[in-house]
């Protein structure tokens, strides 16, 4: 759960760098929240183990 907080911690901020870079609001908004939502998706999505 630690890591998954950080993460979101790290794409929040990294939005917010790229915007004050002069970066377009909305476009920097929607890659974060893509990013966050396939984040999401792989989280619920059930563990497959390699048994090799």
């Amino acid at each position: 759960m630690e890591r998954t907080l950080r993460s979101v911690v790290l794409t929040l901020l990294s939005g917010k760098q790229r915007i004050s870079e002069g970066k377009e609001e909305s476009k920097v908004l929607e890659d974060e929240i893509s990013y966050l939502v396939e984040k999401r998706n792989e989280l619920k999505s059930p563990k497959v183990k390699d048994r090799s």
